[in-house]
């Protein structure tokens, strides 16, 4: 149970799901995208698991598109990366 201000860590059999999907849309030459990302700890897991690309609170709260494309348009050094994409 949470208190309703913390995210919950995936149990083995949710890591578990999450791989094997991720392994089948690699497979079929698609790009994983996780939505929702809300803490370092999510991005981590999401970064040993090889997924592609990532949205969510963790990176930036929803933004009018005039707003994304003016701040994101082009990739910045501080934008959190995995490390192997590095």
């Amino acid at each position: 149970m949470t208190d309703g201000n913390s995210v919950p860590e995936p149990c083995a059999s949710d890591r578990h799901l999450s791989d094997l999907l991720r392994h089948v849309a690699h497979a079929l030459e698609l790009n994983v995208v996780a939505e929702g990302v809300e803490t370092q700890e999510q991005h981590s897991v999401l970064c040993a698991l090889s997924c592609d690309e990532m949205q969510g609170f963790l990176f930036s709260k929803p933004l009018p598109a005039a707003t994304f494309e003016r701040r994101h348009l082009l990739l910045r050094p501080d934008t959190l990366l995995c490390p192997s994409a590095v």
